[in-house]
């Protein structure tokens, strides 16, 4: 593609900022992107199900992967509470992981036009021109600025400082399990399915993901699962989202980190209302 010497800045180097940063590259504009964290991004967040739109950047984009791009699930499965089939529904759709499309996005990207360590502090514009301050001193013009910098942006607070988040009525919790250390049977349900189990105020579902290094190699892969709970914003979240060590968290807890009487709770409660496979999926 040929240049048009445009210039854009992105703040924000996960999946949102790679995506930006390759079709704006597809077009012919020179980008930067800039990332606040020094280190290797690595997913908390584990399954994603890849919807067409992915793929169809990816081609546009000139990104190359080796097909399929995750793990094909064949159809859906509804469970009854003693663990049986309710209802199955032939839809085939492919779950990858958030790492497979970031390293796949990474390794397109240019190495030296994307810039970890780089914390943004504050944004100045001419109506012409912007320019990206950073913590380091050190800045950065261009003729866009694109926002890509997650929950926590400092882009948005820069230019909607009175925007804040609104509670979905939700709590999501995930987990992964190496296909290999699941109990055979279970294992059997779940994998090659999107399988789902519902009840009064909540949901769990489940779908198989790439493993370690982007494995898509039967017994390396993982199963990746989401627990959907309902809990009142005024009575109950503040209490979830206070983790071990007391700290109130503004929207997600890391891995590890959720309290002792919580994480007890739910093994109480999982053992109460969960379907015989999905008991042997999560820790309980």
């Amino acid at each position: 593609m040929k240049s048009t010497g445009n210039h854009a800045i992105v703040i924000g180097g996960s999946l949102g900022g790679l995506f930006t940063g390759i079709m704006l590259r597809s077009i012919g504009w020179e980008v930067d992107i800039y990332e606040r964290s020094a280190h290797t991004l690595d997913s908390r967040g584990g399954g994603i199900v890849l919807q067409p739109d992915v793929i169809e950047a990816f081609g546009r984009a000139g990104v190359t992967y080796e097909a399929p791009l995750g793990v094909v699930a064949q159809e859906r499965y509804y469970l009854n509470p003693d663990g049986s089939i309710a209802q199955r529904m032939p839809m085939r759709q492919t779950l990858t992981s958030w790492n497979l499309l970031y390293s796949s996005m990474r390794r397109h990207f240019p190495a030296e036009h994307y810039h970890q360590g780089k914390l943004l502090t504050n944004i100045q514009h001419n109506g012409e021109q912007v320019m990206a301050i950073f913590a380091d001193g050190t800045r950065q013009i261009g003729d866009l600025l694109i926002g890509a910098d997650g929950p926590n942006s400092t882009v948005r607070q820069l230019f909607v400082p009175d925007a804040h988040y609104q509670y979905a009525g939700y709590v999501a919790y995930r987990g992964l399990v190496n296909e290999a250390e699941l109990e055979p049977d279970a294992a059997a349900l779940f994998t090659e399915r999107f399988v789902f189990y519902q009840f009064p105020n909540s949901h769990i579902l489940q779908y198989v993901i790439p493993g370690e290094n982007e494995s898509l190699v039967p017994g390396k892969r993982r199963f990746n699962w989401v627990w959907y709970v309902n809990y009142d914003q005024a009575t109950e979240l503040p209490r979830i989202l206070t983790d071990k060590e007391g700290r109130r968290r503004d929207y997600a807890i890391p891995p590890g980190m959720i309290a002792p009487a919580v994480e007890e709770e739910m093994r109480v409660y999982a053992n109460r209302v969960l379907a015989p496979p999905f008991l042997d999926l999560s820790p309980v």
